[in-house]
């Protein structure tokens, strides 16, 4: 079944990462314990606090801000929240979910919207199902905010530091997690970092404990994306391309794409800067059309050197093979996500010799994949964490198939 009302589609769209033309102020968190300065090494916890959250009862909860790593090796500091079910054994796993926080402020990422009665901060809730999944296993559940201290939405270096310093911040005594495993998962706007996860790690972390990683609706390729959205109009891409933009040009300035809007689009572009989910549903109502933002065409704006710089250096496609087992489920018939692109990324896995399983998830679009692939990717984790051999498929699922 594929997508069929518009306002599931701009709900679906806003967890891609996708870059075109704009630019965005940064809006950070407004809670001072998020704020610290960046000290110490990568995964050292600058400041750490118990929770007490109503989504989660009996269970504990730790809120950790740490040092990390941003998309040019400068220190910045990330924010996670480790959650720890009533009995949980020392050392049991740590199930890890970059969530498809798809958002442009900071304060409706995991961490912070958990606190806030702010009622765009709630999409987080979406989140709930597969945490309760995991937590059901006896597992612990780390939650990163991948987007960084700025909300750099579509940021996949500096949300894969982020994600490996968090499980370095959470694999501590203090919580019994001294020799945990880790398993990350992330969905559509967190599947880029959960697969640089897996790309970083040997070089970047490689004291943490990685067992495997599993991505979904997953945009492997920045351009093919772009091109994959302006095949025709009306379009998604124009709004698509502010909002990601407008995130991850907080940590690539030098693309200087808002001076590429006409007036319009940099008012546009402004109004949704420090924008969440919900709002950022309304952007394709105000930018169907790239004429009604720029005076340029698409391949103008994308030609520009440090654009296409910018655009292949954030693409999973481009990245390292991970060398621990890989799970993607990612289906064909996603109108929001070009399936060649990251059915190739599963390829380049497996050609590298990484155990690759690339689920269909029974062909659903894009936003129901994201719910209903949730149990297999669990069942997938739950056999990594028990030291099962990671099945594999190279990529290449039998017709029909929903996992195997």
């Amino acid at each position: 079944m594929r997508v069929r009302k518009t306002a599931a589609i701009a709900l679906a769209a806003l967890m891609l990462p996708l870059l075109a033309p704009a630019a965005a102020s940064a809006t950070g968190y407004s809670d001072p314990f998020f704020r610290p300065a960046p000290t110490g090494e990568p995964g050292d916890v600058i400041n750490a606090r118990k929770d007490g959250l109503i989504q989660f009862p009996g269970s504990q909860v730790d809120q950790l801000v740490f040092r990390s790593t941003n998309s040019h090796d400068e220190p910045t500091t990330g924010a996670a929240t480790l959650i720890r079910p009533p009995g949980v054994r020392p050392d049991a796993p740590i199930f890890t979910y970059d969530h498809f926080a798809n958002t442009l402020d900071a304060n409706c990422q995991p961490s912070a919207s958990f606190r806030t009665l702010k009622p765009e901060a709630q999409i987080v809730g979406a989140s709930m199902m597969i945490t309760n999944l995991a937590l059901s296993r006896g597992w612990a559940v780390l939650l990163p905010d991948h987007e960084g201290p700025n909300a750099a939405y579509s940021a996949n270096i500096q949300g894969g530091h982020i994600t490996l310093d968090a499980i370095r911040a959470a694999t501590d005594a203090r919580y019994n997690t001294e020799k945990s495993k880790a398993v990350v998962a992330g969905y559509s706007g967190g599947s880029g970092p959960a697969y640089f996860v897996g790309s970083q790690q040997p070089e970047y972390a490689p004291d943490v404990n990685l067992a495997g990683i599993a991505v979904g609706g997953i945009p492997a390729n920045y351009r093919e994306m772009i091109d994959f959205h302006f095949r025709g109009t009306p379009s998604l891409g124009p709004a698509l391309a502010l909002i990601a933009a407008s995130g991850l040009e907080r940590e690539y300035p030098e693309m200087d794409v808002r001076a590429k809007l006409n007036d319009y689009g940099k008012q546009v572009a402004r109004g949704i800067d420090s924008s969440c989910t919900q709002s950022l549903l309304a952007t394709p109502a105000f930018a169907g059309d790239l004429r009604q933002v720029t005076d340029r065409s698409k391949d103008e704006l994308l030609n520009d050197p440090k654009v296409r710089e910018v655009l292949d250096r954030e693409s999973a496609v481009n990245a390292p093979d991970p060398k621990v087992p890989f799970y993607m489920w990612q289906s064909p018939n996603d109108g929001l996500m070009p399936y060649e692109s990251a059915a190739r990324l599963a390829g380049q896995a497996c050609a590298a010799g990484t155990p690759t399983m690339l689920s269909h998830a029974a062909g659903l679009d894009h936003l129901t994949n994201a719910v209903a692939g949730i149990p297999a990717v669990v069942d997938w984790a739950g056999e990594i964490f028990a030291g099962r051999p990671a099945p594999s498929n190279c990529g290449q699922p039998a017709a029909g198939s929903s996992a195997s």
